[in-house]
């Protein structure tokens, strides 16, 4: 079973997922859930940034960072 971790900023949590590129590689994928009542919710996704839309790198940490700082300019843009 593979295990994800999510990371919350502001009220939504940001769950990334850098597998499934090729040869070692990994891809800045990501989604964002809105929190409910204060919790997160992690069954409604109000975006994302699927697999094919995503952007390959060498490591996983630079595909986890760029993921994060994507999820961030999207929801500080839900925050006008």
């Amino acid at each position: 079973m593979r295990i994800m971790r999510g990371t919350i900023y502001r009220d939504y949590t940001v769950v990334v997922n850098p597998t499934g590129a090729p040869e070692g590689r990994f891809r800045d994928a990501f989604s964002v859930h809105k929190h409910v009542d204060g919790e997160p919710d992690l069954r409604v996704t109000v975006y994302q940034r699927s697999i094919s839309e995503a952007t390959e790198y060498n490591t996983e940490k630079e595909a986890v960072e760029s993921a994060l700082k994507h999820a961030g300019v999207w929801i500080d843009g839900e925050y006008p």
